[in-house]
């Protein structure tokens, strides 16, 4: 038998990086190296022989459910190009209809479709001062599969609702102790207070489990520079534009943003002239998301047992 070669430490020793890989700092405990295996499948001898070979100077359309324009592999090409140089939505998730135009008021503010106050920054460059403004509902860009969703409302809920819902339950919570304290033996109208005071309270619990809160629903602003279309989305949902990024056309700027901590999905926007803005969000690293899923999941079990009884003709 052939016993691998071992590291100073004692362990294998790993195999060495393919071409092109980078050198991962530590140990690892997945074989990174072994996703792109180049020098196996002959692609290392390849562009040794051929270095020009790497499909420089063509352009490649891919239909995907998703690609990350942040990915570290998507940002160059071998001769320093830009990778991604363009995103289409052809879904029609991302729509906004902004055929809406306002203008400025005198406090430096328009209202949104929301009904929101839009500071508008003074740093934005816009000719003609005319808005076109829309509404997004974020719940129609999150994947169905990805758990985007579940995180956004579980930080509403314990940001908007938590606070208020449970000081309204401990108030009725001291209503109903104060009247049990004052009536031990409820009779007649003090009964229907008593049962006002339990409706009260169950209409608190239920409202706890139908989870009211809904997705956020951001306010979506498209403007002229004078050069070209930019966009912008209120993701603070307050209408302080200064805190959000201002984004052009994917293909004339290269740019995109991440709409939100929690979400870490991207953002890019395609705003037209005509009034129609296009918002394409996908999931990041979905592949290490659905990892960390089922590693959180537990899918192996305690053993399960077969018991078995039966009489040996003296006790059982």
């Amino acid at each position: 038998m052939i016993n691998p070669p071992r590291s100073k430490s004692g362990n294998p020793a790993r195999p060495p990086l393919a071409e092109g890989m980078a050198v991962p700092s530590g140990e690892l405990s997945f074989p990174v190296w072994g996703l792109l295996p180049k020098k196996e499948t002959g692609v290392t001898g390849f562009l040794e022989k051929f270095p020009t070979y790497d499909g420089r100077g063509t352009i490649i359309a891919i239909f995907d459910s998703g690609v990350d324009p942040g990915a570290p592999g998507l940002q160059v090409t071998s001769d320093g190009k830009p990778k991604v140089i363009d995103r289409i939505d052809c879904s029609g998730a991302g729509d906004v209809d902004t055929h809406t135009i306002v203008k400025v008021d005198a406090d430096g503010c328009i209202t949104g479709l929301s009904g929101r106050k839009l500071k508008i920054p003074k740093e934005w460059k816009n000719p003609s001062g005319e808005y076109h403004i829309g509404l997004k509902n974020a719940e129609d860009l999150y994947p169905r599969s990805s758990k985007v969703k579940d995180r956004i409302l579980k930080k509403k809920k314990v940001k908007l609702w938590d606070p208020l819902h449970k000081s309204l339950v401990a108030d009725v919570l001291k209503d109903i102790q104060e009247f049990e304290k004052k009536n031990p033996h409820p009779e007649g109208q003090q009964k229907l207070q008593r049962e006002e005071l339990d409706a009260r309270l169950e209409l608190l619990n239920q409202l706890e489990k139908s989870n009211p809160l809904a997705p956020p629903v951001y306010d979506c602003i498209t403007f002229f520079d004078g050069d070209i279309w930019r966009a912008c989305i209120d993701t603070t949902e307050t209408g302080d534009l200064d805190k959000c990024k201002v984004l052009g056309q994917y293909r004339e700027t290269l740019e995109y943003g991440t709409l939100t901590s929690l979400d870490q999905e991207f953002e890019k926007k395609n705003p037209h002239p005509e009034g129609q803005q296009k918002l394409q969000r996908e999931e990041l690293d979905a592949r290490l998301e659905l990892l960390n899923q089922l590693e959180k999941s537990n899918p192996l079990a305690p053993p399960v047992y077969d018991c078995i009884t039966f009489f040996d003709g003296d006790i059982w």
